[in-house]
């Protein structure tokens, strides 16, 4: 016949290879998931994955506790043991449940965080686009540009235009007659 401390090692090995099964497939689906991520989503999930690392070694403290409150039910009385057992399958169901959930709220969060950063690259990108054509568009001679024209820029190209007057004309003056040439 079994002893409680047989029973216990039994069912700790069946919760260790069970938890390790899906520690595994779960891993396996998130590292394919990340290697198909652009950098901001892959950061997130890798957030993610962290803070389900986290809940994983908490939960393996949670069960170490729980298994040294385990042995000291087992040697007071046999049958807590089997209430231990649905006890143990159903933390370890709220585990798998949370990290399911936890991964989904992260991929939601990444999808979300992506569709922002395609939004905001797009509209960068118009904008910076919008710029170009306005800076190509925009000759010599026009208002804006000859603005930025020093007085000196200007009176130079006044002396190339040949325009009569120039040596006592103001700034405004040069912008206006180069205009008019």
């Amino acid at each position: 016949m079994a002893t409680s401390e047989q029973t216990s090692n039994d069912v700790r090995s069946e919760i260790e290879r069970r938890f390790d099964e899906f520690e595994s497939a779960v891993t396996e689906r998130l590292d394919e998931l990340e290697r198909r991520l652009p950098p901001i989503p892959r950061k997130a999930l890798t957030l993610g994955r962290a803070s389900a690392a986290r809940i994983g070694a908490t939960t393996g403290g949670i069960a170490r506790d729980f298994e040294r409150q385990f042995s000291r039910v087992t040697a007071v009385a046999g049958d807590a043991v089997n209430t231990s057992k649905g006890q143990t399958r159903s933390a370890v169901d709220r585990t798998a449940t949370t990290l399911r959930r936890n991964t989904n709220e992260a991929v939601g969060q990444t999808r979300a965080q992506m569709k922002r950063s395609a939004t905001a690259a797009e509209r960068g990108t118009v904008a910076l686009l919008d710029d170009a054509t306005r800076a190509v568009e925009t000759n010599e001679h026009s208002p804006a540009a000859l603005e930025e024209w020093t007085k000196a820029d200007l009176y130079d190209r006044a002396q190339e235009l040949d325009i009569q007057g120039r040596s006592t004309m103001a700034k405004r003056e040069l912008m206006d007659a180069i205009r008019a040439s």
